[in-house]
């Protein structure tokens, strides 16, 4: 999973992942993502006992991650999260933040990556101003 965005799930067990749940035989790779479903006693990403571990790379997972390097555990900054809008809003510690090699050209709506001046470039690769998540910053 690339530059996907994860919030407001919910899982039927106790302690699923609410985001992924990495199921027996399984090892997910998610990179450039944000999983931000959070519920007392239960984690964004759920390693199932037998399978795994889920790698995690340059990503905020709510509740941390340590499957991988450039991981975050901070607010997306979410623009307008009530109103189903999951671009960052200026900001965000998302924004510049992922690894450049790994995205896409474009986001999820077709922009193109932006390198918000107002950001400092804290992502690796090529293209150091990629965001994490499905949607890219655009600066208004």
């Amino acid at each position: 999973m690339t530059n996907c965005t994860f919030s407001g799930n919910s899982a039927p067990y106790g302690d699923g992942g609410l985001d992924v749940f990495d199921n027996e035989g399984s090892i997910p790779r998610i990179v450039n993502s944000i999983l931000w479903s959070s519920a007392t006693g239960q984690h964004a990403l759920s390693d199932y006992p037998g399978s795994g571990p889920a790698v995690v790379r340059y990503s905020d997972v709510a509740g941390g991650s340590s499957l991988g390097n450039g991981n975050i555990d901070s607010d997306p900054g979410f623009a307008k999260p009530n109103q189903q809008n999951f671009g960052l809003s200026a900001g965000s510690p998302c924004i510049d933040a992922a690894d450049g090699d790994a995205a896409p050209a474009e986001d999820f709506a077709g922009n193109p990556r932006y390198d918000d001046p107002n950001t400092p470039n804290t992502g690796v690769g090529a293209i150091q101003w990629a965001d994490m998540g499905a949607l890219e910053y655009q600066a208004p």
